[in-house]
């Protein structure tokens, strides 16, 4: 360190000046160029639609779940009421097992992702059904879903979600609900067949 110090110190005395430290401004802008250039390569190859509909799946899929053990910790009903049309699900804390919502009673609303829609592009069902949503319960307009008290749902059922991106059968997403435990079912079309994957 003292050496390169006092190096410094006799270029100066001689009018010299130390050789600059550090990166030019042609330099960094090399390396922008560069960065940039690489990225436009990899950016085809990275599939953030698929990113997105794996994540509504486990959101969807999260939130049914959590119902159906509110419903046992509870011992009351929840309803799991689907809008299409708004891509959310409303969650229904139906304390006196009406199955009607009061103003007492707590409900709130999961949102779908960005690129993700209730919905299947074309290809076969998972299901006899073509719906998009084949519960056939309601609650309002909603098709619904109730979760009991003893762990069990309303009826068997398939949601199903697709990509607004890539309306192509590959991005089709099945979420399953199995009547007599509740079991939550997640699959997916990736591959040209239905497959269980969660």
């Amino acid at each position: 360190m003292q050496d390169v110090t006092n190096r410094d110190t006799k270029m100066r005395s001689k009018g010299k000046a130390p050789p600059p430290v550090g990166f030019t401004l042609v330099e960094l802008l090399y390396v922008v160029i560069l960065l940039s250039i690489l990225a436009g390569f990899a950016a085809p190859f990275f599939n953030v639609s698929r990113f997105r509909m794996n994540s509504a799946v486990m959101e969807v899929t999260t939130e049914l779940m959590a119902a159906q053990r509110y419903a046992v910790l509870r011992g009351h009903d929840v309803v799991v009421a689907i809008d299409e049309d708004e891509e959310w699900l409303r969650i229904h804390l139906d304390a006196n097992n009406d199955g009607l919502m009061q103003d007492d009673e707590n409900t709130r609303v999961a949102q779908l992702g960005d690129g993700v829609i209730f919905g299947r592009a074309d290809g076969p069902t998972l299901t006899p059904s073509t719906q998009i949503v084949t519960f056939t319960q309601l609650q309002g307009s909603l098709k619904a879903l109730t979760f009991h008290r003893n762990g069990s749902a309303s009826e068997a059922g398939v949601v199903y979600l697709t990509s607004t991106r890539a309306a192509q059968p590959n991005s089709n997403r099945a979420i399953e609900v199995i009547r007599s435990t509740a079991k939550v079912k997640c699959w997916s079309y990736s591959t040209g067949t239905w497959q269980e994957t969660c």
